[in-house]
């Protein structure tokens, strides 16, 4: 959804502690943030509410939905899912079909 409305964006992938990984998603902003020099925009870390995930943050509108907002108003933004959700289905060696996931 990133692209298709202007943006830049790409995928990390973080391990916790405890195993899980997590999927975070970075809009670093527009197509023309590649001109600016690296590191010029302010981070803003945006996590999903119980039950949803990052989409949240993107399914308006471009001109109303948040991350959107953010990132044409120059923050470094940078998407959350929580373990558990579509996009955070993973863990080093559990599996999310078993109850020990959860």
């Amino acid at each position: 959804m990133a692209n298709e409305n202007g943006f830049l964006a790409n995928s990390h992938q973080v391990v916790t502690q405890d195993g899980y990984v997590l999927s975070l998603w970075r809009i670093p902003g527009d197509k023309a943030y590649l001109d600016e020099p690296k590191g010029t925009r302010p981070p803003v870390l945006m996590v999903n509410a119980l039950e949803v995930d990052m989409m949240e943050w993107v399914v308006a509108r471009p001109e109303v939905a948040h991350a959107f907002v953010l990132a044409r108003q120059g923050y470094d933004v940078w998407l959350l899912n929580n373990r558990g959700t579509r996009f955070s289905q993973t863990h080093v060696s559990l599996n999310p079909k078993e109850k020990a996931f959860w």
